[in-house]
């Protein structure tokens, strides 16, 4: 179970990747770091967008920061994304996969089936 600072940051890290364009450019810098430029080109979006979803991916501890000549490169938090998918294979964990037929063993759940309507004679 997830509690307190660590269930904090989990759900500060699955906010940051709810937006399509952020999960985009995790994807990119997968494969290395980036800069703003290079992620603005591949994604299709203006440069200004890119780094608002930066800054939000940054500010949830998954993405790092590097400044190279006058030029900031990004990269995965490698420590963090780590974290982060540990944290949620914990969260998550005792749910997937349950064994087959299970819930029709499970003493409090209980069939209920649908009701004939009445005949109107």
């Amino acid at each position: 179970m997830v509690t307190g600072a660590a269930k904090r940051q989990l759900v500060r890290a699955l906010k940051a990747l709810s937006d399509p364009t952020r999960v985009a450019i995790i994807g990119q810098l997968r494969d290395g770091p980036r800069c703003v430029g290079v992620l603005a080109e591949a994604l299709g979006v203006t440069h200004s967008a890119v780094s608002q979803h930066l800054r939000i991916l940054r500010e949830a501890g998954l993405v790092e920061s590097e400044r190279r000549g006058c030029r900031v490169h990004y990269a995965l938090s490698r420590r963090a994304v780590g974290r982060t998918l540990a944290q949620i294979e914990g969260w998550l964990g005792p749910l997937a996969g349950p064994p087959e037929g299970a819930a029709s063993r499970n003493p409090t759940c209980k069939r209920t089936g649908a009701r004939k309507p009445k005949s109107r004679r």
